[in-house]
């Protein structure tokens, strides 16, 4: 009976959530679960007379990652339940949970939760496709690498959604927790247009999903998210790797794209982000080390200033001058050089002129005839 009561409750919040205030489908999925689960793990006791360590021991089943966003889902799910206002105080169930979530929070048993994403490096993007045995799997991961989409709007991509113009390439997601659009990648996306332009079942048609499962009972139907989780896990373990999540490349697609200096409002379209909102602030993972680096970078790159751009004009003239004066006794020396040869010409010729005429004839001399050395008296 009690667990009846908490499954209306659901029912009830369900309808609150979707008709009045307006989430998505998707949305209401996440949270579905949520309750669902924390329902089983308290076996059907009434939410309302739930005590701060049952909620505490549920959360211990997430992964540390997961459990910043379940512990806001259950914040609003209890604010409901006792129609509270923003401005009241919890119940004492919750109250302390929510309080602490922002920092290392101490739970059940004196366990700690800590919320901070993993950041996927290119080295281990590497080794997961290379861990990958088909060329479908591969492409997804690059995709969620490179465009950093949700795991929901990369399946929902259909056979007409990619496109490369030579020096970009552009996708479109049309299940977005936000709005559909297009997301930019610059450069060409290697495996993603591999799979596009020679493997894709659906290539260019317009409601055929891009992304297929080759299993013989589902053949060519759209792959689903938990597809995508179970040969992440697979191929995290193949690589020799940590368990990487699809939304791991989310995170480190944001934050690369603010560490290389792209303005907020181009992150906020690209990656489907709401403006305005915290969220920018969870996908940012740039630390003070990062700070550092980029002002490392940045004082190596030299302003030209007046004093520079002189000295650069000085620079260039002395290392003229000195070429022009290289160049100029180079050809003062062949000058020599030619005319210590012409002066030479000139004395053998009036030589050979004097022995003709007799006016000159040495006693002995060795004379060069034909090539060979004859002495002449």
């Amino acid at each position: 009976m009690k667990e009846r009561d908490n499954q209306k409750i659901i029912k009830d919040y369900e309808k609150y959530r979707i008709e009045i205030e307006n989430i998505s489908n998707n949305t209401w999925r996440t949270e579905f679960f949520t309750l669902q689960k924390l329902n089983k793990t308290v076996k059907g006791k009434p939410f309302k007379e739930l005590t701060e360590m049952e909620i505490a021991k549920n959360l211990k089943s997430y992964y540390p990652k997961t459990r910043f966003n379940v512990i806001t889902q259950l914040t609003h799910f209890y604010r409901w339940i006792f129609k509270l206002e923003k401005d009241e105080k919890l119940p004492d169930c919750i109250r302390n949970i929510n309080k602490n979530r922002k920092s290392i929070m101490k739970i059940y048993k004196d366990e700690t939760i800590k919320y901070k994403e993993k950041i996927v490096t290119e080295q281990e993007l590497e080794r997961l496709i290379d861990s990958s045995y088909k060329l479908m799997h591969k492409a997804m991961i690059e995709t969620l690498y490179n465009f950093g989409c949700r795991v929901s709007e990369l399946l929902s991509m259909n056979g007409n959604d990619v496109n490369f113009n030579g020096k970009v390439t552009k996708i479109t997601v049309r299940d977005s927790k936000t709005k559909p659009r297009e997301i930019i990648f610059n450069g060409r996306s290697k495996y993603l247009m591999k799979w596009y332009e020679s493997y894709a079942p659906f290539k260019e048609q317009k409601n055929k999903p891009l992304w297929v499962s080759s299993k013989q009972k589902n053949k060519y139907q759209r792959f689903t998210i938990n597809g995508v989780e179970r040969f992440m896990k697979l191929i995290s373990k193949r690589a020799g790797l940590r368990h990487i999540t699809p939304h791991d490349f989310r995170h480190t697609a944001i934050t690369t794209a603010r560490k290389n200096g792209i303005p907020d409002t181009h992150i906020t379209n690209n990656f489907g982000l709401e403006k305005d909102t915290r969220m920018m602030r969870v996908y940012d993972h740039n630390g003070i080390e990062d700070y550092e680096e980029w002002l490392s970078q940045k004082n190596q790159e030299v302003k030209p200033t007046f004093e520079l751009l002189e000295k650069q004009k000085r620079t260039l003239e002395e290392k003229h001058e000195k070429e022009i004066k290289k160049l100029k006794e180079e050809m003062n020396e062949m000058k020599r050089m030619l005319s210590n040869f012409g002066l030479k010409i000139k004395n053998e010729y009036e030589l050979e002129q004097e022995i003709e005429k007799g006016v000159f004839v040495p006693k002995m001399s060795m004379i060069k005839i034909n090539n060979k050395k004859v002495k002449k008296k």
